[in-house]
């Protein structure tokens, strides 16, 4: 893995799976967005909300330690499902385009992944490439 495999800055597209709890709701569907210094990240989570039409936020907290990735996310829409913190670990994989792993809230848990989300950079050049047949 190269050093820039590791760093987990930038856009992370993923989805959330409850395990053994059928009514707790379907997979969701979440955007992250991280910025990390020296193994310690931040950053933001934007997913749809169980219940209503509507998207709530949330703030991670994290460590990254070689490819093992612990995070906390607490919400900043306060209703009656959003109070709890999140806790995350999860395994960034070799190439470093992926974490999966597990979350935990109070007796509920389940699965999680994560893909690297390409820069408007990658989008632009991998359209323009599709784009030019020679």
């Amino acid at each position: 893995m190269t050093d820039r495999s590791l760093d987990i800055t930038g856009s992370w597209d993923g989805m959330y799976f409850y395990k053994d709890v059928p009514d707790a709701g379907p997979a969701t569907p979440f955007l992250a967005t991280i910025n990390e210094t020296n193994g310690a990240f931040t950053g933001t989570v934007i997913e749809p909300h169980e219940l209503i039409e509507r998207t709530v936020h949330a703030t991670i907290h994290g460590h990254r330690q070689s490819c093992i990735v612990t995070f906390s996310k607490d919400y900043e829409t306060v209703d009656e499902i959003y109070q709890e913190t999140v806790q995350y670990r999860g395994t960034l994989s070799e190439d470093g385009e992926a974490i999966v792993g597990e979350w935990a809230i109070e007796h509920w848990k389940g699965r999680f992944e994560m893909n690297r989300a390409p820069s408007a950079e990658e989008s632009v050049g991998d359209k323009v490439s599709a784009e030019v047949e020679f």
